[in-house]
């Protein structure tokens, strides 16, 4: 996977703070242990460096303190309120926490352990050449120019000359996501809401766990969301599951959705995504329980199917006809599947 400028800024805005966070610590470090340092220097001199970077655009920022994490006996820097605008989308974000790694300082590297986004609003788009965060690319750069995070999605191997190889934690909370899928002749637009999100690597792969809300034709969905990748795999497992799910009310989305108006009853289950680094669809494979509703369907001799119940087991894979392994419905008391 390539993510066009999006890591580089992130290392940029980590660079540009670096060197006010040392003559800091230098000068005051000693405070930091009673209560968090604000940094005036460091936002003029992390703003200039940030705008260099993103082509003279506008870049913002609150403010930054640095403090001591008593329980993690570690260094972080908070800062708020960071905008960076100008480009084809701005970027909001209210408060990023980044918990600095002991072990990279005692060496004499500054290098993120855990970074937080909190409430970002990030859009996130997909192209023929792969994903992009809009708003971060900068001005003039082509999609070759990214930073890879290959690197990251392998066993976290510690080296001093690639501060990425120390993050071990990301974190989102009361995040807003859009995803914009532009390999269609259609672009198709995917809204995640409320998203709390944790990514945790070790030396066996990486794991994800959140929870938030999609948004679909203003229909909302409450997700329960988990991920897993293995060192050694060249895929993603993304799980989801939901309850309360009519596929009826988000049938005229999108056209790819149209056949979903037939069905006019609640769902609950959970849908199991298979996805590479590309971000393409490998496989899925859904065990749906259905509720009390209704099918339409023109072909009936009423148009409707009342359903009192049902359960739908299947499973798609790129390159294959879809196939259901299980098909009951329970239509007036009477099993008729």
């Amino acid at each position: 996977m390539r993510v066009r400028g999006a890591t580089g800024v992130f290392f940029t805005v980590l660079s540009g703070l670096a060197g006010a966070l040392v003559c800091g610590l230098l000068l005051l470090g000693w405070r930091i242990a009673d209560a968090p340092l604000s940094l005036p220097i460091a936002v003029s001199f992390a703003e200039a460096r940030l705008s260099a970077a993103l082509g003279g655009r506008d870049v913002r920022i609150g403010g930054i303190e640095v403090y001591w994490q008593r329980e993690r006996r570690a260094v972080a820097l908070r800062v708020s309120d960071l905008v960076i605008a100008g480009g084809d989308a701005p970027i909001e974000l209210p408060e990023v926490g980044v918990r600095l790694s002991t072990v990279a300082l005692m060496a004499g590297v500054v290098a993120p352990v855990e970074v937080a986004l909190i409430r970002p609003s990030v859009t996130v788009e997909r192209s023929a050449t792969g994903w992009s965060i809009a708003g971060l690319a900068a001005p003039g750069r082509g999609s070759g120019s990214g930073v890879g995070v290959e690197g990251w999605f392998q066993a976290a191997r510690r080296t001093s000359s690639d501060a990425l190889s120390y993050l071990t934690v990301i974190r989102l909370t009361d995040a807003d996501l859009t995803l914009i899928d532009r390999t269609e002749e259609s672009p198709q637009v995917w809204r995640l809401e409320q998203l709390d999100l944790d990514l945790d690597r070790d030396d066996s792969g990486i794991r994800a766990r959140g929870s938030g809300e999609a948004v679909i034709a203003e229909r909302r969905i409450a997700l329960g969301l988990e991920g897993n990748w293995s060192v050694g795999r060249d895929h993603f497992d993304i799980v989801s599951r939901f309850s309360g799910f009519v596929p009826a009310d988000v049938a005229d989305a999108l056209p790819a959705l149209a056949p979903l108006a037939a069905l006019q009853l609640p769902v609950d289950g959970q849908v199991s995504v298979a996805v590479s680094r590309q971000g393409a669809v490998l496989g899925v494979d859904a065990d749906l329980s259905l509720g009390a509703g209704e099918v339409v369907e023109p072909r009936l001799a009423t148009g409707r199917l009342p359903v009192d119940e049902g359960r739908v087991i299947g499973a798609w894979r790129a390159g294959a006809a879809a196939r259901i392994d299980t098909l009951r419905l329970i239509s007036d008391g009477a099993t008729i599947l």
